[in-house]
C-alpha cells in the first residue's frame, strides 16, 4: 500500500487526516449539522463524514490548481475554472501517469528535512532511508518531518528521469 511507502507521504497524509477529522469535529458541532443530515437522508456520521472529505477534497484541489500546477506548467497554461462540466472526463492517461507526471520525483531533495519543533534543530535523513520504514515515524511523530518538508526548497523540475 502507497500509504505507508515514504516517510515523507505519511506525514502529508495524515496531515490531511487531521484536517479531515478538525473539520468533522466543526461539522459535529453546528446545530444544523443533523437536519442537513436528514435533507440528504443520510445518517449523521455519514453526513459529517463526507461533508469533511469533500472539503478536503476542495482544499486538495485548490492547492494542485492554484499553487502547484501553475508552477510546474507556468500560469497561462490553465484556462480559468468556468464551473462544473459533467460531460468533461476526469481521467488522466495511463502514459501521463506513469510516464509524464514521474517529472514530479524530480522535485524531490535527496534529504528530507526534520526540525524539532522545541528546539529547531535540523535532524535530516536520507531520501532512500525513509523507504518503509515506519518505525521512525512510531518514534518520532509526525511534526517533525511536517517542519522540515514546509522548511525545505524543492528541487528544480529536471527534463531529465532515470530508472534506476
Amino acid at each position: 500500500m502507497r500509504a505507508n511507502e515514504q516517510v515523507g507521504l505519511i506525514a502529508v497524509h495524515t496531515l490531511f487526516v487531521r484536517e479531515h477529522n478538525r473539520l468533522a469535529e466543526q461539522i459535529a458541532a453546528d446545530p444544523d449539522t443533523a437536519m442537513e443530515a436528514e435533507k440528504l437522508e443520510l445518517s449523521v456520521d455519514d453526513y459529517i463524514y463526507e461533508t469533511a472529505r469533500k472539503l478536503v477534497g476542495a482544499k486538495i484541489q485548490i492547492i494542485t490548481y492554484n499553487e502547484y500546477l501553475p508552477l510546474l506548467l507556468g500560469t497561462d497554461a490553465l484556462s480559468p475554472y468556468q464551473g462544473y462540466d459533467e460531460t468533461v472526463n476526469p481521467s488522466i492517461s495511463n502514459e501521463f501517469a506513469h510516464a509524464a507526471f514521474r517529472v514530479g520525483h524530480t522535485q524531490v531533495s535527496p534529504t528530507l528535512e526534520r526540525i524539532d519543533p522545541q528546539t529547531g534543530v535540523s535532524n535530516p535523513i536520507a531520501l532512500r532511508d525513509g523507504f518503509f520504514t515506519t518505525q521512525l515515524i512510531l518514534e518520532e511523530g509526525i511534526d517533525s518531518l511536517l517542519l522540515g518538508l514546509a522548511s525545505q526548497q524543492a528541487q528544480e523540475i529536471d527534463p531529465l528521469y532515470q530508472v534506476r
